[in-house]
């Protein structure tokens, strides 16, 4: 899936070699992180040495004029008999429009547990999950004519039991829940953008992230008369 980075900072008029909007790709609709971040260079801790994904000069140009993220970690080095060093990467950050954090919380329409015969129900809720430093926020649609959110709600756990137990083909976790055939695993996003992999081993360890539900569609559609 197409999606579309937002520079927070506006780099073409500050004259940067960067990009105020970015085209990028997702696995699928369901896989959107909130952020992206683009490494712009990195800086060897031990020597001061800076390695540039630009010309030196306009690197020390987008460290000077723009607000980066600093990342600090270890490296182990292949080329250099797989030597240890320190270093600090530096990430400019893109938000990302088809997040589904800019889309509002729905609340003058619901769905109501009277069975209906005129039309059916579209809705949308997200999901956001949280994992220490990591998130990611899961939008599942449903469509329903007596369906309730609360209803959605209490019956997840039994759908996250089924994609586990591989009892299901049509679940739209099974889309989200990656089955490695040993075990399971999570797409999460760090606060660079990056992609963070939780591995589930039970229904709990996917509950006990979920930190707000909330509706962001819900349209009802008649159903066309013969």
């Amino acid at each position: 899936m197409n999606i579309t980075g937002i520079a927070r900072e506006n780099f073409e008029e500050a004259g940067l070699p960067l990009k105020n909007t970015i085209e990028l790709t997702t696995k699928n609709e369901y896989t959107i992180p909130d952020i992206w971040g683009l490494k712009v260079g990195r800086k060897f801790l031990d020597t001061g040495e800076i390695e540039s994904h630009f010309e030196e000069q306009q690197f020390f140009e987008i460290r000077k004029r723009a607000t980066l993220l600093e990342y600090p970690h270890t490296v182990i080095l292949m080329e250099q008999d797989f030597a240890e060093r320190k270093v600090i990467d530096y990430y400019v950050i893109y938000d990302i429009k088809e997040s589904s954090k800019y889309k509002p919380t729905i609340v003058n329409e619901y769905v109501d547990n009277i069975i209906l015969g005129t039309g059916e129900y579209k809705c949308e809720y997200e999901i956001l999950l949280s994992c220490g430093d990591a998130t990611r926020r899961l939008v599942i649609p449903v469509r329903t004519i007596n369906m309730p959110m609360y209803d959605f709600i209490t019956g997840i756990e039994d759908e996250i039991e089924d994609v586990m137990d591989r009892s299901s083909e049509e679940n739209i976790f099974s889309n989200i829940i990656i089955d490695t055939g040993d075990y399971f695993l999570l797409d999460m996003f760090d606060e660079y953008g990056r992609t963070y992999k939780v591995e589930i081993t039970g229904v709990y360890d996917f509950i006990k992230m979920i930190v707000s539900i909330r509706q962001i569609r819900c349209e009802f559609f008649p159903y066309e008369k013969k």
